[in-house]
């Protein structure tokens, strides 16, 4: 139903979207973004492989209802397509977001390594752009607070 919804949403001309998450989410996605574990990693799975043929509805008509309506409009792989590109692309703005807070918030030196890792985790998912971007960033904080050169500094 969700993303029926988002499709829909997507597609209406004029129509903005945001995706917002709780507060709670935000800590666990900055959690995930710095650790080495690799969550940011399967959560990026879970987003790009959503499929509106696998969601649930809480109503059978209403599945039935939706995917007679996604197999006379766009059809399965166009909603899908466009619903995951809108998924990726918010998830790699809220790891840009989370860097940008840690890099505000954190003790500077920690701040870079988390980064750093988080730099790791963006060009995994092949958001190059965003890694440079927060790397870039978090280097001209190291440089103006004399740091550049540190262990941090050379994992960024």
């Amino acid at each position: 139903w969700c993303v029926y919804e988002l499709f829909m949403a997507l597609d209406t001309p004029g129509c903005r979207l945001d995706i917002l998450m709780p507060p709670s989410q935000a800590r666990c996605l900055s959690e995930a973004v710095v650790a080495e574990t690799g969550d940011a990693g399967r959560m990026w799975t879970t987003l790009t492989h959503v499929c509106v043929k696998r969601a649930q509805a809480s109503v059978q008509e209403d599945k039935e209802g939706i995917m007679r309506a996604v197999n006379e409009g766009p059809g399965l792989q166009a909603l899908n397509f466009c619903v995951r590109q809108k998924l990726a692309a918010w998830f790699v703005g809220a790891i840009e977001q989370q860097a940008i807070a840690i890099l505000k918030t954190w003790p500077l030196l920690e701040a870079a390594e988390a980064i750093a890792n988080a730099g790791i985790q963006l060009c995994s998912l092949d958001a190059h752009d965003a890694s440079i971007k927060v790397c870039q960033m978090t280097l001209r904080q190291l440089k103006s607070a004399g740091a550049l050169e540190s262990i941090a500094g050379a994992r960024v």
